[in-house]
């Protein structure tokens, strides 16, 4: 997973993983990104080589929860690629 303070302008890794979990899946947490910064964003990138013809990635069980307030579902989030938001959101009060 990568993150970025200034709305994608750079880019930390704040995590990940390499080499393969033998078929099984692996429970991840990810680490922070910054609460209530506008420009905050993060991503989830996924490198292969063209040696392996194994499925690459699952993402599944996504939470984010965010400590500054409850965020807007309608105001507060951008799709690209035509992406969905199909999930829910556990946030607390401020």
């Amino acid at each position: 997973m990568e993150t970025s303070p200034n709305n994608g302008a750079s880019w930390q890794i704040i995590n990940g993983t390499s080499g393969s979990s033998n078929g099984q899946f692996v429970p991840f947490t990810w680490g922070d990104v910054a609460d209530g910064a506008a420009d905050s964003r993060f991503r989830f990138r996924f490198i292969s080589n063209a040696s392996q013809v194994f499925d690459g990635v699952y993402l599944d069980n996504i939470r984010i929860v965010c400590v500054a307030g409850r965020p807007s579902a309608t105001t507060d989030y951008q799709f690209f690629q035509g992406l969905m938001w199909q999930g829910s959101l556990d946030c607390c009060s401020p």
